[in-house]
């Protein structure tokens, strides 16, 4: 019988040692970065023996320092056997097909091979005094097929590379041979038709030039918000640290910051596993402010002249930038009394007059969209007194202030940002127009949405005093449409 099921096994087997072997090599090369191109060339089924020169693209040197060239032949058997046994006693007839596919150099020096084999074997009676390769003494055998894939072929010695790297092509040899036989009968004639086809596989290791960059912010690898936190005002130091983690000479070497600070760097030539800082400045804004490096580079061929692709890397930063909050009791905290208003645009228009001692009018509307507070100055009338009269169809509150009355902030269903404090620091802040039950104001660390001590107070004027119990980034989060006047903190 056809020993298929022997040889499927042996092309299973050397194809799991082909990926292991693969894989070692991957890890032994030394390298993170480790790229391949592969090529293929398939030959066609063709009669024993032949021979034919194959062109396989040059790997371009532009795209890296080539590691090592790896070559996989694949070769199928495929041929037609016959046998007549001329014995006077049965006889167990064995017929056999070998083949080999070699791969060369255009030089005549080997590189790898693949041996496809196959036979058969069967059971004869005596010459039936027919010779017509069939009946009971004759057997005639079609479509006799094998394959073998050849280990993998690994060139790294940098003369046997040399050939390979160019910008053209390089010519290797393919030979396909074959040998056919009949045994075990003495008188016996027999015909074979032998053909091989070949494919080759040509996988080119190379290492990329490759840069990075690893940006800081004042000191601080702050990849993610919030980042360190900046005081307003405050200087900012942003520090680029350049590497050229591949195995070219990169040329061209610059920073930039899609924020626009001009960043300054000591050179711009780094030889592989080279690394510089680069530096730049600014100063802290208000808020979440966030910054993205880049750093681009040429390679370099042996003689210094640049070549290839340009390489690039960025790293993101950010920082917090703390508002300078007013100090208690230095700045104290501003006197307000609400008024009145009315409750619908349809309602009657409303006088209102300022109290003795108050400086202002705060008036909330919500009209325009969206609802905002308002310090009106109000009128003087006929009796000498401040007043303030609610524009006609309009939905408005009035409060009245004494102090510093200009920090006028509206909040709806959202977090007020208070800043970065230590445990044992007080918080005091007056809320306006916290006029619902049921609709709750909280004190939370880290993260606005979670709720660290919720605020049992409510009112049209609300003086809110908070001893932070530990170190975090505090906010003051309502469910309400309310304002927050002034905050001031004793550190």
């Amino acid at each position: 019988m056809i020993k298929n099921d022997c040889m499927r096994k042996s092309i299973l087997t050397k194809i799991a040692i082909f990926v292991i072997l693969t894989a070692l090599l991957f890890l032994q090369a030394g390298t993170a970065y480790a790229e391949e191109i592969v090529l293929d060339t398939e030959l066609p089924v063709r009669l024993t023996d032949w021979e034919e020169t194959i062109q396989v693209a040059q790997f371009d040197p532009a795209l890296g320092r080539l590691l090592r060239v790896e070559t996989i032949v694949s070769g199928k058997l495929n041929g037609t056997a016959k046998f007549e046994s001329l014995d006077a006693a049965p006889a167990e007839v064995t017929v056999s097909m070998t083949s080999e596919i070699k791969l060369f150099r255009s030089d005549g020096r080997f590189i790898n091979s693949a041996h496809p084999s196959a036979s058969f074997t069967d059971a004869v009676t005596e010459y039936d005094q027919l010779f017509d390769y069939g009946g009971s003494s004759g057997r005639t055998i079609e479509d006799l097929i094998a394959y073998d894939v050849s280990d993998t072929g690994i060139l790294t010695n940098e003369v046997d590379l040399a050939d390979f790297i160019g910008d053209g092509t390089i010519d290797l040899t393919v030979s396909g041979a074959g040998r056919s036989r009949a045994t075990g009968a003495g008188n016996m004639g027999a015909a074979f038709s032998l053909g091989t086809s070949a494919s080759m596989t040509i996988t080119y290791i190379y290492e990329p030039p490759v840069i990075d960059i690893e940006k800081h912010t004042n000191g601080e690898d702050a990849d993610e918000e919030t980042g360190p936190f900046i005081k307003v005002g405050s200087p900012v130091t942003w520090e680029y640290f350049i590497t050229n983690t591949g195995a070219q000479t990169l040329t061209n070497v610059t920073v930039v910051d899609n924020q626009g600070v001009t960043v300054e760097c000591p050179k711009d030539l780094l030889a592989p596993a080279e690394t510089m800082t680069c530096t730049a400045s600014g100063v802290a804004t208000a808020g979440q402010y966030a910054n993205i490096g880049t750093v681009a580079a040429q390679p370099v061929d042996e003689q210094g002249v640049p070549q290839g692709n340009i390489v690039t890397a960025e790293d993101p930063s950010h920082y917090f930038g703390e508002e300078e909050m007013t100090s208690c009791p230095t700045d104290p905290l501003p006197d307000i009394v609400y008024l009145g208003g009315n409750g619908s645009r349809s309602g009657p228009q409303l006088t209102f007059e300022l109290p003795e001692g108050y400086d202002v009018f705060i008036v909330k509307r919500v009209r325009p969209q969206p609802f905002h507070f308002a310090m009106e100055e109000g009128e003087v009338n006929e009796a000498g007194r401040t007043v303030y009269t609610t524009l006609p169809n309009r939905w408005e509150r009035v409060w009245a202030c004494s102090g510093d009355c200009a920090f006028t902030t509206a909040v709806a269903e959202e977090a007020i940002e208070v800043g970065q404090f230590t445990a044992g620091s007080q918080i005091h802040l007056v809320m306006i127009d916290d006029d619902h039950d049921d609709r709750v104001d909280w004190w939370a660390a880290n993260d606005p949405a979670e709720q660290t001590e919720i605020v049992t107070e409510d009112g049209m004027t609300v003086y809110l005093d908070y001893t932070i119990p530990f170190d975090a980034f505090w906010y003051f989060s309502t469910m309400d449409s309310i304002g927050l006047v002034k905050i001031c903190i004793d550190e």
